[in-house]
């Protein structure tokens, strides 16, 4: 995906087509005999989350999403993010999500667009110095059931989580988590 001023190339989403697994591939998923290349969010739901679910869902998974540093936020970024939503919902997908390295200033980008994060890696990535997160948006009504169920069991045991594997989290991402965890007034 790309998004385009005066015929210009100012941002890109690298998006890949996860999910859609039979009943039998996501219970060798969960028991840990399966690794199907290539459906990352699904196994990463179904084993450390696990939502079984998951894999029967389609999904689409943002792999990388840039925006040329001349324009950043200046709402680009957004708006191509709402064009793969649009469009998953529109080709009978069920979410949407990604995972990547959980730096400071990296979430707000995915709260704007009503993305949750729903996993938090226990480790820090060698790479990055930094623990991983899942981000979830539901599309269809099981997508969102699916969504719904992720980030009430993540806001259920968030707290518990900063208190000893993830105590070392930066204390700006802690406090953003903990307010995406607050329930919201109906």
């Amino acid at each position: 995906y790309v998004a385009r001023r005066a015929g210009r190339i100012y941002a890109t989403a690298l998006v890949a087509t996860e999910g859609g697994l039979d009943d039998d591939i996501s219970k060798q998923i969960f028991a840990g005999k399966r690794r199907p290349q290539g459906h990352l969010l699904p196994q990463t739901l179904i084993v450390q989350g696990g939502f079984s679910q998951a894999g029967g869902l389609r999904c689409l998974r943002i792999l990388r999403i840039a925006v040329d540093p001349r324009v950043q936020r200046g709402g680009l970024g957004t708006a191509l993010l709402n064009s793969v939503i649009k469009e998953a919902g529109e080709n009978g997908f069920d979410y949407i999500g990604a995972s990547f390295s959980l730096l400071p200033g990296m979430l707000g980008f995915w709260r704007s667009s009503d993305f949750d994060v729903v996993l938090i890696g226990m480790t820090k990535n060698a790479a990055s110095a930094a623990h991983s997160a899942v981000v979830l948006k539901g599309i269809s009504a099981v997508g969102k059931y699916l969504h719904d169920n992720a980030r009430r069991r993540f806001s259920q045991v968030l707290s518990h989580w900063l208190s000893d594997p993830l105590s070392d989290l930066d204390v700006e991402i802690a406090f953003e988590l903990l307010c995406q965890c607050k329930p919201s007034s109906v």
